[in-house]
């Protein structure tokens, strides 16, 4: 039930997915595959910026490009050492997407936050960050807002700090929340792009950390877990 090499990381986004068999027949856009979505988002991750400030995407059902980006991330995770991969699609019911299983007709409801460019004046830590912004999102509409969704916080704040993503695990207030993930831009090196996703959750003494390797044409991209 597990990827080849990601020994800790089931299958699945956790045991509260949604069937989405007869949703997702109807009134969804989907990429045809990992690779297709992730030759869309290049430009979003050679101009940062974007994933920031850039507008909501009309032909995707006006999700972000940070939704997007996110989701094709935890999808590709997901997938490696699986012949069918997941797929992203759009929320039938609005939200920030939707990744799908096609193998059993389960899907993830995402939600989303962004740790934005560090300001001078903040003196907030990167880990005192992660969690106001899961903790505001909790907050956003409580149990039923939250329930059945897993949370993606995207930290843009490009400060380098280096965080702990288990302490912030133990930390981190409960919530109702199916997962919660912190994905960070990791490495820039000859056009190449590393992304780090960290799950927020304890799996045995530590949270489980992936990195997200792809290549400069981004038409090729590998997973490994280093914690």
């Amino acid at each position: 039930m597990c990827p080849k090499h990601l020994v800790h990381y089931p299958r699945t986004l956790g045991s509260r997915g949604t069937d989405f068999a007869v949703q997702l027949r109807y009134n969804v856009r989907t990429f045809k595959s990992l690779r297709a979505c992730l030759g869309e988002c290049e430009k979003f991750i050679r101009q940062p910026q974007l994933l920031y400030t850039g507008n909501k995407i009309e032909r995707f059902a006006w999700m972000l490009p940070r939704e997007i980006w996110g989701n094709w991330i935890l999808a590709a995770i997901c997938s490696e050492g699986y012949e069918q991969e997941y797929r992203i699609t759009t929320d039938p019911d609005g939200g920030d997407g939707v990744i799908w299983d096609p193998a059993t007709s389960i899907g993830w409801r995402m939600e989303h936050v962004l740790i934005p460019p560090h300001r001078q004046r903040d003196n907030r830590t990167t880990e005192e960050k992660i969690i106001e912004a899961a903790n505001k999102k909790q907050q956003k509409g409580g149990t039923q807002y939250a329930k059945g969704k897993v949370l993606v916080v995207l930290d843009e704040s490009g400060t380098g700090e280096r965080w702990r993503p288990t302490a912030v695990a133990r930390a981190l207030p409960a919530n109702d929340f199916t997962e919660t993930w912190v994905i960070t831009p990791d490495e820039f090196v000859h056009r190449s792009v590393t992304y780090a996703a960290t799950r927020l959750e304890l799996m045995g003494a530590q949270a489980p950390i992936y990195k997200v390797y792809i290549n400069s044409l981004f038409t090729q991209w590998r997973c490994r877990q280093i914690q």
